[in-house]
C-alpha cells in the first residue's frame, strides 16, 4: 500500500466562509466551517482521482498547480 503524498494548501477566511486553495493542484473549496471544508476538499480531490483512474490517466496529471498569486 502506498502512503498519501502531503499537499500544501492556503486556508483563509472570507466573510462567513472558509476557503481552502490547494497549492500543488488548482483545486479550491469553500465551506462554513473547517470540518466541512476538510470533508469537501477530500470529496473533490477523491472525485478528481476517481475520474482520472476511470479514464486510464495518472491521477491529477491534468490538474495544474494553483495560480502563481497563491
Amino acid at each position: 500500500m502506498t502512503q498519501p503524498a502531503p499537499l500544501s494548501a492556503l486556508l483563509r477566511k472570507e466573510n462567513d466562509a472558509w476557503v481552502l486553495q490547494c497549492l500543488d493542484f488548482d483545486i479550491a473549496v469553500e465551506a462554513g466551517s473547517i470540518p466541512e471544508l476538510k470533508k469537501d476538499f477530500e470529496r473533490v480531490l477523491n472525485g478528481h482521482i476517481m475520474l482520472d483512474v476511470q479514464a486510464g490517466r495518472r491521477p491529477l496529471q491534468n490538474v495544474p498547480p494553483a495560480p502563481e498569486m497563491y
